[in-house]
């Protein structure tokens, strides 16, 4: 699905992905209690000592409150990552016309994309972050308040981009560098020194109010032909 307003062409509908396994992670631990519960009942229904059915009932009740709570843990992880998704898809809407952004792309079946951009000035991964505490980086790697992520986002956003380049090598002979990015939705990263962005290696890092210039700003790499080519590749 594509809409085009005054400036960006947009595809697809941000954060759409991470709801939904949101809405999945919160199911299934649902539907699990309600069966455990059920094969529990029928079990010691037919016990007639009622003190081995009150501590059942009780130790039943403990395991679907400790399941409920780490399914509400999960699910907030993604709906806030829903959110950042569509804070980074306003500001991207603000991109020239020549631009198209995809949103929540799966590339291969395996891998999902929060938000591909390509333009004049290139193709961009984006991995949004929805981070709330301060974000720093020691040269190589980010930080969080001091405290190294469980999962690297510039990992991540490299996977990602070798997905879409292992699909690309094999619907085009010439294909296009792409630019990772992380970016931040809440504006948490501190670049030190001054300065809109940071480099790690190959991957650019930036706050949400600085993606759109960091993407624009490199001049024009695309010929209105590759982008329509590639665009094709993608919406096929």
């Amino acid at each position: 699905m594509s809409s085009e307003n005054d400036k960006v062409i947009v595809h697809g509908i941000p954060g759409e992905g991470a709801r939904a396994k949101g809405v999945i992670k919160g199911i299934i631990p649902l539907l699990l209690s309600i069966f455990l519960f059920g094969l529990f009942s029928g079990i010691i229904l037919p016990v007639k000592a009622a003190g081995v059915v009150l501590i059942g009932f009780v130790a039943v009740f403990v395991v679907m409150l400790w399941m409920a709570y780490n399914s509400y843990s999960g699910v907030e992880s993604y709906f806030k990552g829903a959110r950042g998704e569509e804070i980074v898809a306003v500001w991207l809407s603000s991109l020239p016309d020549a631009y198209h952004v995809f949103h929540d792309v799966d590339v291969r079946g395996s891998v999902s994309l929060d938000h591909l951009v390509v333009g004049p000035a290139g193709i961009f991964v984006i991995e949004t972050k929805f981070w709330s505490g301060r974000v720093t980086s020691d040269g190589s790697s980010l930080l969080v308040d001091g405290i190294s992520p469980s999962r690297s986002p510039r990992a991540q956003v490299m996977d990602e981009v070798q997905s879409l380049a292992g699909f690309l090598s094999q619907k085009m002979s010439d294909r296009p560098v792409v630019t990772p990015v992380v970016c931040f939705a809440g504006n948490t990263l501190v670049v030190e020194g001054g300065g809109n962005s940071i480099l790690l290696g190959d991957v650019a890092v930036c706050n949400v109010n600085d993606l759109c210039d960091l993407i624009t700003k490199g001049g024009e790499v695309l010929s209105a032909v590759d982008i329509e080519r590639f665009i094709k590749l993608l919406e096929y």
